[in-house]
């Protein structure tokens, strides 16, 4: 056999005939006359291979929005083609076949050849009697019949497919038609060779044996034209399912194309193929038809089924695409193709307890994770943007996602409404697909959750699980051997609303909805169902919704179905390693400003020790409850202030109460009306290790509308360390020093408690004391690191008790302030004044003289100050015309300083007066020294001997005068 084929061309003006012989193993004699085709090498395959012009053009289509019967834009002229390449057909010289004359119409007579077909060119059935072929990864080679119709494709007949075309031209009234060949089957009456006359309507089984879309080596360039001829991935598709007889697993019977007609011409095919299958099948395309006429496209659509993400619900999309005048109303217009796309549910409800359910360990959590039990899609056909012809795709509709309206059921079975995008998987194709869109429920209360049964709540136990929803992001999990629920929904995140939280808080929350993953509660310490995404919220709970003793800084982060909304603590309780300090996730957390709560709840897992935030509807009213009852450790022995006695107990509870309407149109709920209560028993507040005041119970309690209330019960005063001489007066003060009408002062910062008591005057002979008054000031902050603090005094500076001996009277106070801060906040102020005033009434003359001196005491933490001072003075009065008074005080300071030193001040005033006329003389003189250094004990500033307690030894005059005031006394007597 030569390696180089005998080549003629043949061209008939008449008809426009036009072929490319190639003859193989084949050689022209032209020793007879005719001259002969003859078998160059005996024994060798012989082949003819008839190549035909391009049958088919490739032409750019455009896509008609789905809102819209139009073209948004008119193209511009020319539009993008692209032309196929040759179309061959094949056929074997037999054997018995030893010469073809060389004439026109012996090299179209095809009826003794046998024609050569790729190995899956099979009829229908195939008829299989070995392994099945393989799908023709790569172009088959130049030995095979191969029609490319429409570009692209290759089409192949099967062995019954015969061809059937005139030798000479055909005219017909002066007309000569376009010479071309149809596709037929063999004769039924067993003539061999022949076509049968009825082969237009009885067409052998074709089949896509090979597409370009198969050579994956490199990118092929028509990638970069939008819409060009038929998409190569529903290319790839239709071959795989004409020829795909099960060669890669379990045998099956592949359709063929079923083509009404096939006809080749010099100026392109004319073909109507279409196939179909079955529409449960996972091949692609379910339906596809196109029309081809003088090798241009005049229609051609495709019918693809699929689900329908995130829910499964099956689908059809069916795109056309045809040739029409555009725009429509222009007799001028230029012909395009057109493609429109609709979308038919073939599935309107999906019900996900009825569907069999897979195994649990395909699932996991995913069926506890999907609230909708039962979706049901309302619409029947949409108009859509057309989409990729085989792949998964959101459809839209004038480039916007179109929303698909659904109607849902919940756990408890109440309806779900609302619209979302999805996406369209045509069967067979990945349908993995990562951040879905959110769908916007707009606050609907969905149960996500399933409720328990009576013997899983428990007696008396309630349980809620509904939540109003924002927003619910859908994924899926893949199921196999379930061709009904191929992948199964469930909710990967939800936005939420906590009402417990909004209702209570109200605008102390710090965001709106909150993200949040959903669980089985069944499966979950503590009933959880779910949890906030992204980790614990810490949530500061008002001191006032807290029993005013604390202020908190809750670490939120489950939803429990029945405990509300709680810390993330259930599973430590569950396992018996309960953790107090996660309750708050290392935020603030304090009892009056400075006590660290975490310290006093007792590491046990006990009913009340996670607060509980829940949210009842009754039909008539909305409440919300806050409450925690921790078991508190007794054995604490920290440094905080605060000190457990036995039977020591922490209660908060809070109610918020809004009334309904009695129908949506009479408005809006009620504002919410809250009651506050909470208590700490048997406690004692050490205030700065001098005074210790004892609680037997403290309770706190308000309500909206209402003055808050703050109720000290069992009050113990007594002091500690030096201080301990006062217990004798705090045994003489009456035991409701704290009871009583108490003075309350509220405000962010913290509680203020307030109560003075008067005492009787009392007088015996020439004594008398009056104008006393005891006083108590107890101040609770809630913001942390403010110390709480106590203050008692016998009466104050401003209103100073009186006591008068005789002729002899005085006044003063007595006060100390103490916090919990430590003995550094102490403060200690005392003033006392006693002397005389004689006064004589003469008539005319009028006279009088005092002498008073006084004492003033104060100290607060390292600063000391102590003052005495001397009054001394008289005046005289003639007939009210004329007046004298003299006025000398004296007073020396002490100041603990940076040196220390005393401070003296004289002051004398003289003050005379006639008729009108009044003058006074002042004469002021101050002098400060320094406290010796040996007064001061080693000589530093910070030091005081004076502090010591020890008296001090006698100072010499050289120690008590120094260099300068030595010079300056000299200077005097000079």
């Amino acid at each position: 056999m030569t390696d180089e084929p005998f080549v003629c061309r043949v061209v008939r003006a008449d008809d426009l005939l036009t072929l490319t012989f190639s003859c193989f193993n084949l050689r022209l004699d032209n020793s007879t006359r005719p001259p002969q085709l003859v078998r160059a090498t005996p024994g060798e395959r012989a082949f003819i291979r008839v190549e035909f012009p391009p049958q088919h053009i490739a032409e750019q289509y455009f896509d008609i929005p789905g809102d819209s019967g139009r073209l948004p834009q008119i193209p511009q002229a020319p539009i993008t083609t692209r032309i196929a390449g040759s179309t061959v057909l094949v056929f074997d010289v037999p054997t018995s076949v030893q010469a073809i004359p060389f004439t026109l119409e012996a090299l179209l007579d095809w009826s003794s050849l046998v024609p050569s077909l790729v190995p899956t060119a099979l009829p229908d059935p195939p008829r299989l009697s070995g392994p099945p072929p393989s799908v023709l990864p790569t172009y088959p080679g130049d030995d095979y019949t191969l029609i490319q119709v429409p570009r692209g494709l290759f089409l192949s007949p099967d062995a019954t497919g015969r061809w059937r075309h005139s030798a000479a031209a055909v005219t017909r009234n002066g007309v000569t038609e376009l010479w071309h060949t149809r596709l037929g089957t063999a004769s039924a009456h067993g003539v061999p060779g022949s076509a049968d006359s009825d082969g237009e309507r009885r067409l052998p089984a074709v089949r896509a044996v090979y597409a370009s879309a198969l050579s994956t080596s490199r990118p092929h360039p028509d990638d970069r034209i939008p819409n060009l001829g038929l998409d190569r991935a529903l290319q790839y598709s239709l071959v795989r399912w004409t020829t795909d007889f099960g060669s890669t697993g379990a045998p099956r019977t592949a359709p063929p194309l079923h083509a009404t007609h096939v006809m080749l011409t010099p100026l392109g095919a004319r073909a109507d193929l279409h196939v179909s299958g079955d529409p449960d099948s996972l091949m692609l395309p379910n339906d596809w038809r196109q029309l081809v006429t003088s090798g241009h496209d005049q229609e051609a659509w495709t019918d693809v089924t699929g689900r329908l993400f995130p829910f499964g619900h099956r689908a059809q999309r069916t795109q056309i695409t045809d040739r029409e005048v555009q725009p429509p109303e222009d007799e001028h217009g230029m012909e395009l193709l057109v493609r429109r796309s609709t979308l038919r549910l073939l599935e309107h409800e999906r019900d996900f307890s009825r569907l069999a359910p897979p195994a649990a360990s395909q699932l996991g959590a995913c069926d506890s994770q999907m609230p909708l039990r039962r979706v049901t899609i309302t619409d029947t056909v949409v108009s859509m943007d057309p989409g990729p012809e085989s792949q998964a795709y959101v459809p839209k509709v004038g480039d916007r996602p179109y929303l698909f309206h659904c109607v849902a059921y919940d756990w408890l079975g109440r309806p779900v409404d609302f619209a979302m995008p999805m996406v369209f998987i045509p069967d067979g194709t990945p349908w993995s697909l990562q951040d879905p869109e959110p769908v916007a429920l707009r606050g609907q209360c969905v149960a996500l959750a399933q409720e328990p049964s009576s013997r899983e709540a428990g007696a008396g136990a309630s349980a809620e699980s509904s939540l109003p929803v924002d927003q619910l992001s859908f994924s899926a999990k893949e199921v196999t051997n379930q061709p009904d629920l191929p992948f199964f929904p469930y909710v990967q995140r939800a936005s939420v609303h906590l009402p417990a939280l909004e209702h209570l808080l109200g605008s102390s929350i710090p965001t709106g909805a909150v993200p949040v993953t959903l669980s089985d509660p069944a499966r979950t310490p503590g009933q959880v169902f779910a949890r906030l995404a992204d980790g614990a919220l810490p949530l500061a709970v008002p001191p006032t919704l807290a029993g005013g003793l604390a202020a908190p800084v809750l670490a939120v982060r489950d939803v429990s179905r029945s405990d509300g909304v709680v810390p993330p603590v259930l599973d430590q309780i569950a396992a018996g390693r309960f953790n107090p300090r996660d309750l708050f996730g290392g935020n603030s957390a304090v009892l009056f400003g400075t006590v660290d709560l975490v310290d006093l709840i007792a590491a046990t897992a006990a009913d009340g020790q996670v607060p509980k935030l829940r949210t009842e509807h009754d039909g008539t009213a909305l409440t919300t409850s806050l409450t925690w009852q921790p078991a508190l450790n007794h054995d604490y022995s920290g440094p905080s202030p605060l000190r457990l006695m036995p039977g020591a107990a922490l209660v908060i509870n809070s109610t918020t109460r809004a009334r309904l309407p009695s129908s949506p149109a009479l408005g809006t709920a009620s504002e919410p009306v809250t009651q506050v209560t909470g208590s700490l028993t048997r406690f004692a507040l050490s205030f700065g290790g001098v005074v210790a005041v004892g609680f037997e119970e403290l309770r706190f309690s308000s309500q909206t509308g209402r003055k808050m209330s703050v109720e000290p019960r069992g009050v113990d005063v007594t002091f500690e360390g030096e201080l301990q001489f006062f217990n004798e007066l705090a045994n003489i003060l009456p035991a409701d020093v704290f009871g009583g009408e108490v003075q309350l002062r509220a405000d962010p910062q913290g509680v203020v408690a307030s109560c003075t008591l008067a005492l009787p005057k009392a007088a015996v002979g020439v004594f008398s004391l009056e104008n006393i008054a005891l006083s108590t000031k107890v101040t609770l902050p809630f913001v942390t690191g403010t110390a709480a603090s106590l203050r008692l005094a016998f009466s104050d500076p401003a209103n100073p008790f009186l006591v008068t001996v005789a002729m002899i009277g005085g006044a003063g106070s007595c006060g100390i302030e103490v916090s919990t801060a430590g003995t550094r906040t102490l403060k200690v102020d005392a003033s006392i004044e006693l002397g005389g005033n004689i006064s004589v009434d003469l008539m005319a003359v009028r006279a009088n003289v005092h002498a008073m001196g006084g004492f003033y005491f104060a100290m607060q933490g390292e600063k000391l100050e102590c003052s005495a001072y001397l009054r001394i003075g008289g005046s005289i009065e003639l007939l009210g015309i004329a007046g004298l008074s003299v006025e000398l005080y004296l007073t020396l300071t002490y100041n603990r300083a940076s040196p220390p030193c005393f401070c003296g001040a004289q002051l004398a005033t003289v003050a005379v007066h006639l008729l009108m006329f009044t003058t006074s003389v002042t004469l002021r003189a101050e002098r400060c020294f320094p406290v010796p250094p040996r007064l001061r004990g080693d000589g530093r500033p910070s030091s005081n001997a004076l502090d010591s307690g020890k008296p001090p030894e006698p100072c010499s005059f050289e120690e008590l005068m120094d260099l300068p005031d030595w010079t300056t006394y000299c200077t005097a007597f000079a």
